[in-house]
């Protein structure tokens, strides 16, 4: 079985696996779903408004579709590191709003 999936992974470089079978099973929406949020954002993360810069397999990612962890319902797509950010404030408003304060107070919050 591992090398039927390294041997399909070679062949379709920067395509995640039965990503099919991914999106339904994860996050309950279809390729086209993601296909159509991803042209309603242009290709970028909805918070940061660049695009995808981390690379698998020698290609940019795909954007992370973002989920609500306990009512599972989609939010949008986002890069890897909005969505890690997200995932480390563990979807907190508090604690996200406490970060610019914090952020603010220090000098240090860049306006890009």
């Amino acid at each position: 079985a591992r090398a039927y999936y390294r041997k399909r992974s070679a062949e379709n470089p920067g395509r995640l696996y039965n990503r099919r079978v991914f999106l339904r099973k994860t996050y309950g929406i279809t390729e086209d779903q993601y296909e159509e949020m991803f042209v309603a954002c242009e290709g970028v993360c909805e918070i940061c408004r660049r695009p995808e810069t981390a690379m698998r397999g020698g290609s940019p990612r795909l954007l992370c579709v973002d989920h609500d962890h306990i009512t599972k319902i989609v939010r949008g797509l986002l890069c890897s590191s909005c969505n890690r950010a997200i995932g480390y404030l563990g979807d907190e408003l508090v604690r996200a709003e406490a970060l610019v304060v914090y952020l603010r107070e220090r000098g240090s919050l860049k306006k890009s």
